[in-house]
């Protein structure tokens, strides 16, 4: 009941803003199902909805659902056809976000959880971790509408009601839809140019005249059709779009996860790809992925080689060939009596690091380090607060690069310990780290041994115990000119320069310059 109320909420809104005639094309648009809808001019129509046997009973309910709103709206003394709106009822524009309408055309208005700018010819609602309820929804009319993510947002659908409108959606956040009496993502032209937005158990995931997606990434699963435009649906950019439909079609039917109503209605540019996932395995499938034409659907949709409909896509940015390379060397310093800043050596050609913490294992207790930052690869630092002080803790960073829209690490750090406040009662974290020669020529074969001291915080006290980690630690920045044992013996194995790190055991560390002839 609250739904329906909602909705009569909403037709009585209409009927206001537009004319008779106008209500008539929203009642009728709202009855459409989605495939119905958007394909009634083509001639494969009528077939494609005699082969989806769940589409017409949910058409005719939702249609006589909108035709018993209409009537009860009515028979409660409601704005009706014949009625002439008011100049206070003559409006423009209209949005609705929940229950809540906002209807300022100049100005600005906030709630909890979001912000709205009417002020421009394009309206902004800028979504702040937005929690809606079960009927949560945001409507539109009569307006374009940008939609900003910051922060986790999660609601039912967003729709734009005749679908005459453009909806863009940006920003860094993210934003959950879901509902089985969802309608997902409706507009006249749907554009998403960032943001991370995640569709599922939905009727369908967008559906739209034009859909165009450049930015950010999109996940859809559990829909009748993932993407379904009447003319284009173009991809282009940094994207990494996951589109799964298995569940709702059949081995005789199945349901693809992209189609379009125009033959020419799907445009890939030349930075990305698609990609079909093989038993369960993201692969890439080049000579057996097609945009073919669908006479089934009266237009084109992603296909295998057998012009199957492909119930599961992945289209995504071209890898570009990468080589990944560097030493990741972290280090902790305690900042303050809580604070602890983790830092690291930037590697080349990686996407971003994955920093992982949790305290020293002690009294019989064992913590594995959990992942606590995920930065890109323009960040090289990232302060932990709130600690303890006193208390040792070990951290360690994971460089990565994204593949098929997963992370690959290519370059872990050694784990490094060290406590909050840089001592305990009666141990103390390493200040430094001194070498006897900064650099060094040994021969091809022939060995050098590195004289390395540490430095302490707190003089008068111990370092920390060698049960965490050895007093120093020893890396070759490239083995095949040179290595280094445990115990700091450089050996030359070709001719060449590398750098041999003497670390200790929070990480801070002296470089030594090493030429083998």
């Amino acid at each position: 009941m609250k739904r329906r109320n909602t909705i009569v909420t909403l037709i009585l809104t209409l009927s206001m803003v537009f004319s008779t005639s106008a209500f008539a094309v929203f009642a009728d648009t709202a009855a459409d199902q989605d495939g119905e809808q958007l394909a009634k001019d083509t001639p494969a129509a009528e077939e494609l909805v005699n082969e989806t046997p769940e589409e017409p009973a949910a058409v005719t309910e939702q249609a006589e659902e909108v035709q018993e709103q209409g009537t009860e709206a009515t028979d409660n003394g409601g704005v009706t056809a014949a009625e002439e709106p008011t100049a206070e009822t003559k409006k423009s524009v209209g949005i609705r976000i929940g229950d809540h309408d906002i209807v300022k055309v100049n100005g600005k208005e906030s709630d909890t959880g979001w912000t709205y700018d009417g002020s421009g010819s394009t309206k902004t609602l800028t979504l702040n971790n937005y929690k809606a309820g079960e009927y949560g929804y945001i409507g539109f009319y009569g307006t374009d509408l940008n939609i900003v993510l910051v922060g986790n947002n999660s609601l039912m659908e967003i729709i734009n009601d005749g679908r005459s409108n453009k909806l863009e959606i940006s920003g860094s956040g993210s934003m959950t839809i879901n509902g089985s009496d969802s309608r997902g993502i409706r507009a006249g032209t749907v554009e998403i140019k960032g943001g991370n937005i995640t569709i599922k158990d939905v009727r369908t995931g967008i559906s739209a005249n034009n859909v165009n997606i450049s930015g950010g990434e999109l996940k859809a699963t559990n829909c009748y059709y993932g993407i379904l435009a009447s003319e284009k649906i173009s991809f282009s950019g940094d994207i990494h779009v996951d589109i799964e439909t298995k569940r709702m079609g059949s081995a005789d039917s199945p349901k693809p996860a992209v189609v379009s109503y125009k033959e020419d209605g799907i445009k890939l540019s030349d930075d990305v790809q698609i990609v079909l996932p093989e038993k369960g395995k993201t692969g890439k499938c080049v000579d057996e992925v097609h945009v073919s034409e669908v006479k089934k659907y009266a237009g084109t949709a992603i296909t295998d080689a057998s012009g199957k409909p492909a119930e599961h896509v992945i289209i995504e940015k071209v890898a570009k060939d990468r080589n990944p390379s560097g030493l990741l060397l972290s280090k902790a310093v305690a900042k303050g009596k809580t604070n602890m800043e983790l830092s690291w050596t930037a590697m080349n050609d990686v996407d971003g690091y994955d920093v992982f913490f949790a305290p020293c294992n002690s009294k019989g207790k064992k913590y594995e380090p959990a992942l606590v930052a995920s930065v890109d690869n323009g960040t090289t630092s990232y302060t932990v607060s709130s600690l303890k002080k006193g208390t040792p803790y070990k951290a360690y960073v994971q460089a990565y690069i994204m593949k098929q829209g997963s992370k690959q690490y290519v370059g872990t750090s050694l784990l490094t310990h060290a406590f909050a406040g840089g001592s305990s009662k009666r141990f103390t974290n390493p200040k430094s780290v001194k070498v006897k020669k900064s650099k060094v020529s040994v021969k091809t074969g022939k060995k050098y041994k590195i004289r390395a001291s540490v430095r302490k915080v707190k003089k008068s006290k111990k370092l920390i115990r060698i049960g965490h980690a050895p007093k120093l630690r020893y890396l070759s920045s490239d083995t095949s000119i040179a290595t280094v044992s445990k115990k700091g013996k450089i050996k030359g194995v070709a001719p060449g320069t590398c750098t041999v790190y003497a670390i200790a055991a929070n990480g801070v560390y002296k470089a030594v310059n090493v030429t083998v002839k």
